[in-house]
């Protein structure tokens, strides 16, 4: 039998494949083993919570009631994902927003840089401070980008 310890896994964890990956998380714990903001929250609002400062979730906790309709509820998580997801980014360099295409069913398109205009009424003002960030928020999360944008 073969153990590894938390060194050599986080070496390994970027480039494994998904049982390892899960084998590690396991053993380690994610927070343990990346610092990548993204890879921590994933596709998981739970995740991005657990992250989320005190008064980011103090924010959400007082927007969110047994009330609140869902396409609100969608919106407050997006708040705090991306809170999250910008952690330590200068405002200045938020400019990245996801863009969605609502003839697909509002598939994630693309991510979009603009100081001033969304070029679709279907971008999101979110703004981020990489195309890279935008792209993978707005993957991962559009589940809950479909609860604003298709509003029951």
């Amino acid at each position: 039998m073969v153990t590894i310890d938390l060194e050599k896994a986080k070496e390994k964890f970027k480039d494994s494949p998904e049982w390892l990956k899960n084998e590690f998380i396991a053993k380690f714990g994610l927070e343990n083993l990346t610092d990548d903001i993204l890879e921590k929250i994933g596709s998981s609002f739970e995740a991005a919570y657990k992250l989320a400062s005190e008064k980011t979730k103090k924010e959400y906790d007082d927007s969110v009631n047994a009330n609140t309709p869902d396409h609100m509820k969608a919106l407050a998580e997006l708040i705090l994902i991306i809170d999250v997801a910008n952690e330590d980014a200068p405002e200045k360099n938020r400019v990245w927003f996801p863009v969605f295409i609502r003839s697909s069913g509002s598939a994630f398109d693309s991510s979009h840089c603009s100081y001033a205009t969304s070029g679709t009424i279907l971008g999101s003002r979110f703004c981020l401070e990489s195309q890279i960030k935008s792209s993978k928020i707005g993957t991962n999360f559009n589940h809950i980008y479909k609860r604003i944008i298709i509003k029951n």
